[in-house]
């Protein structure tokens, strides 16, 4: 009997010995399955841009609002800025028109076809305006904002910068390349385009988009250039006549100071004042750089300027906050 009794006792213990072995591996297991990293990334939140829009055309041009176009649509994510090649004036011609033109048809395309990359919309814009016959060249710059990469295509010397707030400062993450001529080709209009070179190397002579399909349309040299950005970050976008009076430090300065909704106008009131500074602006340093006889001071321009701030995707912003000129005095848009 005693030989039972300790046969039974040793099977009990025995037995809870495995159950308390099978319940801490279950607890390893479990501990494991809470504390272990997930296979999976956290998805990144979608973004979208709050735009906002500044021009201020040349004091000269104000009756026809200047050369310059832009637009910005938070529905599509979307914004741009076209510089209308001053040149054709000496001939009578409006390039604010043409300017004008092709961006109201990039966004038309962009619009229908959201799917498209910004070279191959600068293409179908291109050819429909060039159906149309309106004369004249333009730079451009389009920027889209996809989840949370910045998307964007830059011709000629219009241009953007990306900014981040980084500890206590503002810092600049990226800027697009300024594309410029190695010769200045014969100015618009030119009967005998790109055989008469002038010695103003890489000065003051972008590429750009023009009416005809000569050699001198560079559509295919358009920068393409993607930039991850988070919320806060914010990007501007602009024509020359910003990049020619401001430096990027006295950019940057701007931003530190100013709210957000303010800022395009601010930059550009700046910009224009400083055209009209004697001083020397990053436009007379890359004069002398290339030229003889270049005179202290600013590039008295059109500019225009967009500011967008990168937020969650999930706030509203209402349609009606959208922005373009493409019905100034003058425009067929």
């Amino acid at each position: 009997m005693q030989t039972v009794s300790k046969h039974v006792g040793l099977l009990v213990i025995a037995t809870l010995g495995a159950l308390l072995a099978v319940s801490m591996v279950i607890m390893v297991l479990v501990t494991y399955v809470k504390l272990a990293p997930s296979s999976k990334t956290s998805p990144v939140p979608g973004l979208r841009l709050h735009l906002f829009g500044a021009n201020i055309p040349h004091d000269d041009k104000r009756g026809t609002g200047g050369e310059d176009a832009f637009f910005l649509d938070h529905t599509l994510n979307t914004f741009g800025v076209a510089d209308g090649v001053g040149g054709w004036a000496a001939v009578g011609i409006n390039s604010g028109m043409f300017s004008r033109a092709i961006l109201g048809a990039a966004l038309g395309t962009i619009s229908s076809n959201p799917r498209l990359t910004h070279k191959a919309a600068i293409k179908v814009a291109h050819r429909a305006v060039m159906r149309q016959g309106y004369p004249g060249s333009t730079t451009l710059i389009l920027g889209t904002l996809s989840g949370s990469k910045l998307h964007l295509t830059n011709l000629g010397d219009s241009g953007a910068m990306i900014l981040r707030h980084s500890g206590q400062q503002w810092k600049m993450l990226s800027r697009t390349t300024e594309q410029q001529h190695e010769y200045l080709l014969c100015r618009a209009p030119c009967p005998h385009p790109v055989t008469h070179r002038m010695a103003f190397a890489r000065f003051n002579y972008p590429y750009q988009l023009r009416h005809d399909d000569q050699e001198s349309s560079d559509v295919d040299k358009a920068e393409s250039t993607t930039q991850q950005i988070r919320v806060g970050d914010i990007v501007i976008a602009a024509s020359d006549g910003l990049w020619d009076n401001l430096f990027e430090g006295e950019i940057i300065d701007i931003v530190a100071s100013t709210s957000v909704d303010q800022l395009a106008g601010t930059i550009a009131a700046k910009a224009y004042n400083a055209s009209k500074a004697k001083r020397k602006s990053p436009f007379y340093l890359h004069c002398i750089q290339h030229r003889k006889g270049c005179s202290e001071g600013g590039k008295q321009d059109d500019i225009t300027v967009i500011v967008g701030s990168a937020i969650i995707a999930t706030d509203d912003i209402a349609s009606s906050l959208d922005q373009h000129n493409f019905d100034m005095p003058g425009s067929t848009v």
